[in-house]
């Protein structure tokens, strides 16, 4: 019997076992609880995540009614709520219920044992994931501190703390703090592990990613050209470790310029992940959104047009219209429609991303911002640039309150607001601005 047809049976059994459960004994007797949490587990392990959740509600309900919110099983019952809650993409919930088990579990379990530490990463994962990235650090930091006291500086559970740190510093525009970190994960990962051990391979491309932000393509290039030619030998070009090296590999690529090759290195993921997952299969319509990115550096408008319109519904299909894949594909439909001209198309498109984007992270989420700042592109091409102006204007001042005022993106948005400034005839302004943003990028890049 296969694992899936074991599921289905054990959910059955479950099932029906629960039905009886409640009849005879009611919702807070142990053996009604008993089997409602194997059956939660079992369609947690199926995907059915609605229904996963509403047993996982049931039986926190019944858990604080016996035990109280500060019982070990409460505890661990509302961490599994929230898992279900994070995989379900319910972020603020997930959030909310991570940070009670994590405030319980460091009365009740202190501050340094297992479980109160697994909350913590798990809250910081939730916070990462929404955007709050200051908070995430906090999470991140602490934990790193309690797994440096606990197991020493090479601990495997250490080294996961300081990369997931590492990520959030690199968000935050940290750089060589982030660069700095991922060195220490791959120096020790090396040493412990060998140079072709998964997880060595893993640091290492997460410091090409550093790199890559950096402006270093080339040393990102042959980070991620090392790390695909080990993974091909270990794991096989289909792996999916590989396909996503590849893919990685592709981006470096195309941002120095060598579209075609990107556009080859794409071409390989996307048949490879057709052939293995479908057509249909979220990571396959990734790839095939980014060798539609690749169509549109090359001035390939229409063909780009037709790529991003047939992803848009199989997206949608997959994921929901505001899942942020859909919403990424959305967004790039509309920067192609700007490119062909078809502003007001182009307009409402940014729009409906713009409104989604908004209700799902916050009007301040980095992903919110971008969008924003697209659509005051839109406007600003419609003629409307005292309406671009005040929207990078305002973009502006969320930029340098969450990055700071020499991070890429603020600098871009100071560029095009100084555009707009220019293009509003205020010579003397536009040219302060144009200048903070040269002497910013010099400093950063050189000459």
């Amino acid at each position: 019997m296969g694992e899936l047809e074991q599921l289905e049976q054990d959910r059955a059994t479950y099932e029906a076992t629960l039905e009886s459960h409640l009849a005879r004994y009611g919702e807070e007797h142990p053996e009604t609880i008993a089997v409602r949490t194997k059956l939660a587990a079992v369609l947690w392990r199926m995907r059915d995540l609605g229904r996963a959740r509403e047993e996982c509600e049931a039986l926190l309900r019944a858990r604080l009614s016996l035990h109280g919110p500060k019982h070990s099983e409460t505890l661990i019952t509302r961490a599994n709520l929230a898992s279900v809650l994070w995989d379900l993409g319910d972020l603020e919930r997930a959030c909310e219920e991570y940070q009670t088990a994590l405030s319980d579990s460091i009365r009740v379990l202190g501050a340094e044992h297992p479980d109160t530490l697994t909350r913590r990463s798990c809250l910081a994962g939730v916070l990462r994931q929404l955007g709050r990235w200051q908070q995430a650090r906090t999470h991140y930091e602490n934990l790193l501190h309690s797994h440096i006291r606990l197991h020493g500086n090479e601990h495997p559970e250490t080294l996961t703390a300081r990369s997931a740190l590492a990520g959030v510093l690199r968000a935050l525009g940290e750089l060589d703090r982030a660069r700095a970190e991922y060195e220490n994960v791959l120096r020790a990962r090396t040493d412990m592990l060998g140079d072709k051990h998964p997880d060595t391979l893993v640091a290492r491309g997460c410091l090409a990613g550093v790199l890559w932000d950096l402006g270093q393509l080339e040393q990102a290039l042959a980070e991620y050209e090392a790390v695909l030619d080990v993974e091909v030998d270990l794991l096989g070009a289909e792996h999916p470790e590989t396909l996503t090296t590849r893919h990685n590999l592709a981006t470096v690529v195309k941002d120095l310029g060598e579209l075609d090759r990107a556009r080859a290195e794409y071409e390989v993921v996307l048949r490879a992940r057709t052939d293995m997952l479908g057509d249909k299969h979220p990571d396959t319509l990734v790839a095939r959104g980014c060798l539609a990115g690749v169509l549109w550096d090359l001035g390939q408008l229409e063909q780009a047009l037709a790529e991003y319109e047939a992803l848009l519904p199989l997206h949608t299909e997959a994921l929901g219209p505001d899942h942020p894949h859909t919403l990424i594909t959305r967004a790039n439909l509309a920067g192609v429609l700007k490119d062909l001209g078809r502003l007001e198309q182009a307009r409402t498109e940014f729009e409906t991303v713009l409104t989604a984007r908004t209700e799902l992270f916050g009007a301040d989420h980095p992903d919110t911002l971008i969008t924003r700042a697209n659509l005051a592109g839109v406007l600003a091409a419609l003629g409307q640039v005292e309406h671009a102006h005040a929207e990078y204007d305002a973009i502006l001042k969320a930029h340098l309150a969450f990055y700071g005022p020499d991070h890429p993106i603020t600098l871009t948005t100071r560029h095009h607001l100084a555009t707009t400034l220019r293009a509003l005839g205020r010579a003397e302004r536009a040219r302060t601005e144009f200048e903070a943003v040269l002497t910013a990028r010099t400093e950063l890049f050189g000459v």
